[in-house]
C-alpha cells in the first residue's frame, strides 16, 4: 500500500513537471514566431524599443568592419599562426607537436582576420595591426586546437599553446 502511494506521487509529481515543460515550451513558441509587429509590441512595451532602432546600425556596422583594411603581411601572419598549430615543428615549436591533436581549420584563419577586423573597428582604426590579430587568438583557437592526453596529463591548456605560437610565429 505504501509503495503505490509513492508511486501515485512520483507520477504526479512528473505529470506536473512534464506540464510546466509543455507550457513554458509552448510560450517561446508563441512569442518566437509571432508576427515581427507584435514582438516589436512586446519589445516595446518592456522598454525594448530600442534595440530595433538599432538593428540598422548592427547591419551597417558589420558591414564596414568587413571593410577595414588588411594588409597582405597581417594576411600573411594569421596563415602563419594557423598552420603553427597544424605543423608546430615546421615553426621550431618541436615540443608541441605531441601536445596538440588537431590545429586550426581554414575557418579559423578566416574568422580569425574577420576578428582581427572587428577589434580594429573597436579601437576606431581603419586597417589592422599585428595587436589585434594576438588580441582575439586566444579567443579564435581556444577551441579549435584540440589537446592530446600528453597534454592534458601535463595540465597544459589550449591557451598555453596558443600562447606560445604567438611568441614563436614572426611578425611582419
Amino acid at each position: 500500500c505504501i509503495y503505490s502511494r509513492t508511486c501515485i506521487a512520483y507520477t504526479l509529481a512528473l505529470l506536473i513537471v512534464c506540464l510546466v515543460d509543455s507550457v513554458l515550451l509552448f510560450m517561446f513558441f508563441f512569442f518566437f514566431f509571432q508576427a515581427e509587429d507584435g514582438i516589436r509590441d512586446f519589445c516595446l512595451s518592456r522598454g525594448l524599443g530600442d534595440v530595433y532602432k538599432r538593428q540598422d546600425e548592427i547591419i551597417e556596422a558589420r558591414k564596414v568592419v568587413r571593410q577595414v583594411y588588411l594588409d597582405e603581411k597581417i594576411e600573411r601572419y594569421i596563415v602563419d599562426i594557423v598552420f603553427a598549430t597544424r605543423f608546430p615543428e615546421k615553426y621550431d615549436l618541436k615540443e608541441l607537436k605531441d601536445m596538440i591533436g588537431f590545429g586550426g581549420s581554414p575557418r579559423a584563419s578566416i574568422n580569425l582576420a574577420l576578428d582581427a577586423r572587428t577589434y580594429a573597428f573597436i579601437k576606431r582604426r581603419g586597417y589592422v595591426i599585428q595587436e589585434d590579430v594576438s588580441a582575439v587568438a586566444q579567443d579564435v583557437f581556444r577551441h579549435r586546437i584540440g589537446l592530446t592526453y600528453e597534454a592534458e596529463a601535463n595540465n597544459m591548456t589550449s591557451d598555453e599553446i596558443i600562447s606560445k605560437i604567438l611568441n614563436k610565429v614572426e611578425v611582419p
